[in-house]
């Protein structure tokens, strides 16, 4: 399916950019519609579905393709499922090169890198346009070969672009030291953080002057995202279970393989402390959960980025308490919003938690410390930082191999 409609604004000679952002929103991109805003002439190639919903916004300010082929309900790892995704990736690369061939684009925006595609696909890209990628995790969270392989396709891969955006300094540094990108080629954008509204207001703490609502105990704490064992579901159970249920009720809520979800399920009928929300989280339920919420928990056991689940934290003025992984516990730490533990440790978590669910005046403090936070996550934050990337990548061009 194809939307055009002509944005106006575009004035001849102004930037013509294409976006490969094969998953959507069902409203359009903010973010997209920011840079229409600034003169880009920019063109948005994605699924026409979102969680088996099709997508009818038309944007009235960037051009919308949505033909990107789409995976098929199959068991995982079976020999079908296998076929099926290299099928879907191939097709998506494929279908990606000829909207590029056929656009006369000046820079290209990568949003969703595909490690075992892309080494080759973005060899033949990069020869038309210069290429800018987000990375979004600079090691993938969990090893699929061995570990020299998988650092020789992730260095080939970086190596196509002309510019990396990643969404912290640590990863920045990552880059530069493990895989040898020069650092003027990597731009750090900040995660866009929107308001959800209203009623998310900093949680008042007894004695507050504002006159709020004490937070009684139990303390109400959030694990929201997607159900994995390197997200610390099992040390987070551990943890909880050693806790008092009169203290702290902790909700997991998302969807996983089948052996994490039925882990998470049985910890909820053995422990008062833990409720099971398994499946998928729509957007009214995710704002829900997240107004509910008294904390914030991302007890990750590895990670090689930032998280997204951290920006809705902050988006919702939620304290956190993390574990000290990818660029999440150097940001917790500057921003002096929450908890920072090692990962993997089950004591440390336990206490933490005990420590941020019995102290809530330094809850509210620490959410007081969110507001000012995201206000360098702003809109207008995150379209000067890719206009600085995309600048960058026509000066520099993609580099020699």
């Amino acid at each position: 399916m194809l939307c055009r409609m002509t944005n106006p604004d575009v004035l001849p000679g102004h930037t013509r950019l294409y976006w490969y952002w094969p998953f959507p929103s069902r409203t359009g991109n903010i973010v997209a519609e920011s840079l229409a805003g600034e003169g880009y002439d920019l063109t948005v190639e994605s699924l026409a579905t979102r969680f088996g919903e099709r997508l009818d916004h038309v944007p009235d300010s960037y051009t919308a393709v949505r033909d990107l082929p789409e995976v098929q309900p199959r068991r995982e790892r079976s020999p079908a499922w296998v076929v099926d995704r290299a099928r879907v990736y191939l097709g998506r690369s494929r279908r990606r090169h000829t909207t590029i061939a056929h656009g006369d684009f000046d820079v290209a925006h990568v949003h969703s890198l595909n490690r075992f595609t892309d080494p080759v696909a973005l060899t033949r890209l990069r020869r038309r346009v210069p290429v800018v990628a987000s990375v979004h995790d600079v090691l993938p969270h969990q090893r699929r070969m061995p570990a020299a392989i998988e650092g020789g396709l992730a260095r080939l891969l970086y190596r196509q672009c002309a510019v990396l955006v990643v969404a912290h300094e640590v990863l920045a540094d990552r880059l530069t030291a493990e895989f040898g990108i020069a650092r003027d080629r990597v731009c750090v954008v900040p995660l866009l953080i929107q308001d959800p509204g209203p009623d998310s207001s900093v949680p008042s703490a007894p004695g507050d002057p504002r006159g709020g609502d004490l937070v009684a105990p139990p303390v109400n704490v959030l694990f929201f995202g997607v159900l994995r064992r390197n997200k610390g579901v099992a040390e987070l159970i551990q943890a909880v279970e050693g806790m008092d249920a009169t203290d702290v009720v902790v909700t997991f809520a998302g969807r996983g393989p089948d052996d994490v979800e039925e882990l998470v399920r049985d910890a909820a009928r053995r422990c008062g402390a833990i409720r099971a929300e398994v499946g998928y989280v729509d957007d009214d339920r995710k704002d829900s959960l997240f107004r509910a919420a008294d904390l914030v928990v991302l007890p990750y056991t590895s990670m090689h980025s930032q998280s997204a689940v951290l920006a809705d934290a902050y988006a919702y003025r939620r304290p956190v308490v993390v574990t000290d992984v990818g660029a999440v516990g150097a940001t917790v730490r500057a921003d002096g919003t929450g908890w920072v533990v090692p990962p993997g440790d089950v004591a440390a978590l336990r206490g933490a938690l005990h420590t941020a669910c019995r102290d809530a005046p330094q809850r509210a403090a620490m959410a007081e410390r969110v507001v000012t936070v995201v206000r360098r996550h702003r809109l207008d934050a995150v379209t000067a930082g890719l206009v600085t990337a995309y600048d960058r990548a026509r000066d520099l061009g993609t580099p020699s191999r």
